[in-house]
């Protein structure tokens, strides 16, 4: 039923499954799957809604970079990138990380304008950090 959804609802479907994944592999200490399609899909969907979430906040653009996925979000030009592995970018985007462990990424030039972002919407990080 789900292959007659539009591409953005069976984004989102994969990106929940795959999210809730991973929450039950670091739950019970089986880490895997983490450079399969369903990451890389769920990107697409983390992609798709950050960059609603730039223009609306009128920031300037965020460049994404990890060996499976990369995304320019938002308007040109962009001032910051992080780029690091594709499932850190899929946790951390799909609140599965700390405030302290997203400041703590390899950012480069000012993350700060977009730090507000994680903590609005129903994907809020963690109070504790996630070690996976």
């Amino acid at each position: 039923m789900a292959g007659g959804f539009p591409p953005t609802t069976t984004a989102q479907l994969v990106f929940d499954a795959c999210t809730h994944e991973h929450d039950i592999r670091g739950a019970l200490d089986r880490p895997g799957g983490r450079d399969v399609d369903s990451v890389i899909i769920g990107m697409s969907f983390i992609e798709q809604s950050m960059t609603g979430l730039v223009v609306d906040r009128g920031l300037p653009g965020i460049e994404l970079g990890s060996p499976l996925f990369t995304a320019s979000i938002g308007p040109e030009p962009t001032g910051v990138r992080l780029t690091t592995s594709t499932f850190e970018l899929f946790r951390t985007f799909g609140g599965r990380r700390a405030p302290s462990q997203i400041e703590a990424l390899p950012w480069e030039g000012d993350p700060t304008p977009y730090l507000a972002i994680f903590g609005e919407g129903p994907l809020r990080p963690p109070a504790l950090p996630i070690i996976e």
